[in-house]
């Protein structure tokens, strides 16, 4: 561990007093740096560590008091950070002229997930059905879509839209 200490100085200039500032980053008079953060929400989000393992981790390694509260409000940092990102993606996905339904098979509390992307994202709100497909995709599909789609158990759900056109994905044809 490094720590980092910041202190404001004062200068006198025409009489006045004039205070200096902390850098932007620095919100709290006690606070874990962004790298700390950064590795507590890889280890959870990436390798899949739980909370409380982290906090055991942290303390192990560099005898700090990392909690749980800590490391969900760096998750939440992170995902508030990378939400201009994440819409740039979307933007961009429904903007493509193929449009890619993955069933994951993967459950976060009990709710299937998938994703409109070729590379899978996770939410708990996503679906493999149709109308999680259809939450997942546009409320309203242009018509000039293609939706490429394995033929795995949830088929015949992505026949349901008729505003786009349909592709099989070759290697769920050579798997099947």
């Amino acid at each position: 561990m490094e720590v980092t200490e910041h202190q404001l100085g004062v200068a006198v200039c025409c009489g006045r007093q004039h205070w200096g500032c902390f850098p932007p980053e620095v919100g709290q008079p006690v606070q874990y740096g962004s790298r700390i953060k950064a590795l507590s929400v890889l280890l959870n989000n990436d390798y899949k560590l739980p909370l409380e393992k982290i906090e055991q981790l942290m303390g192990d390694l560099w005898g700090c008091s990392f909690n749980e509260s800590t490391a969900l409000t760096a998750n939440a940092g992170m995902y508030q950070a990378l939400e201009p990102i994440e819409e740039q993606i979307k933007t961009a996905v429904l903007a493509s002229d193929v449009v890619h339904f993955d069933e994951t098979g993967m459950r976060v509390e009990k709710n299937s997930t998938g994703s409109t992307s070729p590379r899978p994202r996770c939410s708990p709100t996503c679906s493999s059905t149709k109308n999680g497909a259809r939450r997942r995709s546009n409320p309203k599909p242009r018509c000039s879509r293609t939706s490429p789609s394995g033929r795995a158990r949830l088929l015949g759900s992505y026949f349901d839209f008729q505003q786009c056109k349909h592709a099989l994905c070759g290697t769920h044809l050579l798997r099947n």
